[in-house]
């Protein structure tokens, strides 16, 4: 996280909800794509939450784009650890997801 936080504070633009690859990631649709430690995610939604409920080029949240790495990189054989950490992800997504909507609900702001 000592680099993240450093890239964030050198530009802090990276973590609006503006900023876009190709793709239309969201720079916290790529770390969870990328399957970046929880410690990043979480850095980067504590910096701007509101990008939990924003879509990529394929209207898919972060939280959908968690499910769909887990689906893709988990058999049913995998080690518990492993299983583990993408399952904390799931629940840090969920529960990080749901507050946001409500956050932005009682805001006025909702989507």
């Amino acid at each position: 996280p000592d680099v993240l936080l450093f890239l964030m504070q050198q530009f802090p633009d990276m973590v609006t909800t503006q900023t876009r690859d190709r793709d239309r990631y969201l720079p916290l649709h790529t770390v969870v794509h990328f399957q970046a430690p929880l410690e990043n995610i979480k850095l980067l939604v504590q910096q701007n939450p509101q990008t939990l409920l924003i879509g990529n080029g394929n209207g898919d949240i972060a939280l959908d784009l968690a499910r769909q790495q887990v689906a893709a990189t988990t058999p049913a054989s995998a080690e518990p650890s492993k299983a583990s950490v993408e399952l904390e992800l799931i629940r840090y997504l969920t529960t990080a997801t749901l507050h946001a909507r409500i956050i932005m609900s009682e805001l006025g702001e909702a989507h």
